[in-house]
């Protein structure tokens, strides 16, 4: 099975799409990139740079950092615990936060975050 996503080395996130999806895309105006194995990508700008395009294509989804949640007290994004839905502030900063390797779930980081402001 092809892989959905392609992750760079500077974290960025791409959704591929096949060519089917990436013409509609194109006409309802979306931004389609042709991804290529360089962690490069270049824009189409027409219907034929799509068309013509062996590679993958792409429509970008963000950076890592930008997807995952934040510490309600500190900011730092969270990192994924290995224990399922839940997350854990990872603040590597000089000032360390409260919650720092504080296991939290979606519902705890959000009562906290009301409780605090």
């Amino acid at each position: 099975m092809k892989e959905k996503t392609r992750t760079i080395k500077d974290g960025y996130v791409w959704l591929i799409i096949s060519k089917e999806e990436a013409r509609v895309m194109f006409e309802l105006g979306r931004e389609v990139c042709k991804l290529y194995d360089d962690g490069s990508e270049g824009l189409a700008q027409c219907q034929d740079d799509i068309d013509s395009y062996d590679g993958e294509l792409g429509i970008g989804v963000g950076f890592i950092r930008d997807l995952m949640p934040t510490c309600p007290m500190c900011g730092a994004p969270m990192a994924l615990a290995r224990t399922g839905n839940t997350f854990y502030c990872n603040d590597t900063s000089v000032v360390n936060c409260k919650l720092n390797g504080q296991v939290l779930s979606e519902n705890e980081m959000e009562a906290f975050y009301e409780h605090e402001h």
